[in-house]
């Protein structure tokens, strides 16, 4: 019985991975799989070429096709890329937009925060740093690389010439440094939040206590 019902998730799943590869406008549901609530990126092939919208859990589009590239919803909001000006910025779940494209890189929102790029005068470097749900700077652009919060928590980079090095910031007080710019990576444990900085043959360890422990 267990072995006939993963055959049934894994059939449901490959369906699902088909139907969305050719772009169809509607889900076949497949008995006890549901697909879960929210909106979910569908694109339409066109003359023009493909043009992206949302459909919800029961395939039908509540945002229908009209941008050049669009991400996951995440917080309520999801970024969108429009082409004629190269430039990333924001929709609500209604298809309107809530932050005008204007970012030269994003990412989704997560703990209320994004993390976006804007370029220098001459379009060379990127600088990311984490704006709001409204589109106002939380931390001003000042990392050559930014990931997303964790738990309070973000790991960002710092290029010095050709040396990239790694560090963390805290969320609180509008993003102090937690640990410093010196390590060659960092990983995210999503097991028990913790962080694991390597830096040449030496690892160590943030716990959420602030600690650092080599």
């Amino acid at each position: 019985r267990y072995m006939n019902k993963m055959k049934r998730r894994i059939i449901c799943y490959i369906v699902f991975i088909l139907i969305m590869a050719v772009g169809l406008p509607s889900i076949t549901a497949c008995s006890g799989s549901v697909l879960p609530k929210g909106l979910y990126p569908m694109y339409e092939q066109s003359s023009s070429g493909a043009k992206w919208g949302y459909i919800d859990e029961s395939g039908e589009y509540v945002i229908q096709p009209q941008f050049d590239y669009v991400g996951e919803f995440s917080e309520g909001l999801a970024w969108v890329y429009e082409s004629e000006s190269e430039l990333f910025g924001y929709i609500d779940e209604s298809g309107e937009w809530v932050i005008y494209p204007q970012f030269y890189d994003v990412r989704e929102f997560h703990e209320g925060l994004a993390a976006v790029a804007e370029t220098d005068s001459d379009h060379e470097e990127n600088r990311y740093g984490y704006i709001d749900t409204s589109g106002e700077w939380y931390i001003y652009p000042k990392f050559s690389y930014a990931l997303d919060f964790q738990e309070n928590y973000a790991v960002v980079q710092q290029k010095t010439g050709n040396d990239w090095k790694c560090g963390i910031i805290k969320k609180d007080n509008y993003g102090e440094i937690a640990v410093p710019m010196k390590y060659d990576s960092i990983y995210w444990s999503a097991i028990d939040g913790s962080f694991f900085m390597v830096d040449g043959n030496f690892i160590a360890v943030k716990n959420s206590d602030d600690d650092e422990v080599v």
